[in-house]
């Protein structure tokens, strides 16, 4: 899937046939090896890893808000049992304690 972003953005920077080989796996480019090749290829490859990387995000965004979103639409559904409201609390009334067992 990141070849699907990454040809496009290398290929319109350093032409179809160098950008086509370099995007298809044709090479391994490891970040060591990026280093060492020329600024327009770096900037080719930055170009294309951001917008690779951009996509993805809103990929992941957008089912997140959907899912707020569902969620703050669920309906409130009371749990099953009594339905009159609980009785009152009586105070506690404070009792002595016993003295303890030796």
């Amino acid at each position: 899937m990141g070849d699907l972003r990454l040809d496009p953005a290398v290929t319109g920077r350093l032409g179809p046939k160098a950008g086509h080989a370099m995007a298809s796996g044709g090479t391994h480019v490891t970040p060591a090896v990026l280093h060492t090749l020329s600024a327009p290829v770096q900037d080719a490859f930055k170009s294309g890893i951001t917008s690779g990387v951009h996509g993805t995000m809103i990929g992941g965004a957008v089912p997140a808000f959907l899912g707020f979103v569902v969620a703050f639409l669920v309906r409130e559904v009371p749990l099953r049992g009594d339905r009159s409201p609980a009785p009152a609390a009586d105070p506690v009334q404070e009792e002595p304690l016993a003295d303890p067992v030796v």
